[in-house]
């Protein structure tokens, strides 16, 4: 935990995040950042897929459709060896695909003029991510209305 400046409080702390009343501060193995509220620009809330999961389920999909064909005409001869060739043929192809819907992430991103927070959210929690946005919305506005009095 960094070092509270003269004043500042602790509003929340979310993983790797810390809001206070005057900045917002992120750390993980790689950085250490902190950016004051006053500049914060915007928050923003993007959700990434692993497209490249599409682009193999897609070739592997194209690579078992001739072994596909050869399960058909196997089928009544050996039935062992033509479920092996279907298995080897679109199993992957559905289990790349089944992982590219399964697997999104959701990154909170807080723009600065000088630098971008990125903070790898669950997906599934929408709610405390929007819920995390108006936090530090309201600790801007207040920080900003306290300037200005």
């Amino acid at each position: 935990m960094r070092t509270l400046l003269p004043n500042e409080e602790e509003l929340l702390k979310i993983s790797k995040l810390t809001l206070t009343n005057i900045r917002v501060l992120y750390s993980d193995q790689n950085k250490d950042r902190s950016v004051m509220l006053e500049h914060i620009t915007s928050i923003e809330n993007e959700y990434r897929s692993y497209y490249r999961l599409l682009i193999l389920s897609v070739l592997s999909g194209i690579a078992g459709f001739p072994m596909l064909g050869n399960f058909v005409n196997h089928l009544r001869f050996a039935g062992l060896e033509a479920l092996i060739m279907l298995f080897l043929s679109m199993i992957p192809a559905t289990i790349f695909l089944f992982l590219f819907f399964r697997i999104k992430r959701s990154v909170l991103i807080i723009k600065s003029s000088d630098s971008d927070i990125n903070v790898k959210m669950n997906p599934a929690s929408k709610d405390e991510i929007l819920f995390l946005m108006d936090k530090i919305e309201l600790a801007k506005n207040k920080l900003l209305t306290d300037l200005n009095n």
